[in-house]
């Protein structure tokens, strides 16, 4: 498989997966509520990240910039509340 076919496979997956946590919050929503829906899917993606970067935790989390890391999580987590809140 060549770099580009790749390249190609992982961004097709990426989408994938980005459209399925999108519909599983969607049609969760409805039933439990926006917040425990995000809550099972942001819970979820942090298992699956953690088990990804265990082995080299230490130097994932080594960041100059603490403040605008945990800054830029808030944002992106209430981005995906407000979209998930304004399309049920």
């Amino acid at each position: 498989m060549t770099q580009q076919s790749r390249a190609i496979l992982l961004m097709k997956s990426a989408i994938f997966c980005f459209s399925i946590m999108d519909m599983a919050v969607k049609a969760l929503a409805p039933s439990i509520g926006v917040l425990p829906a995000l809550w099972a899917r942001y819970t979820g993606q942090m298992l699956f990240v953690l088990l990804l970067v265990l082995p080299r935790l230490k130097h994932v989390l080594r960041t100059r910039y603490p403040t605008l890391q945990i800054l830029r999580s808030i944002l992106l987590m209430s981005a995906t509340a407000f979209f998930s809140m304004g399309s049920v």
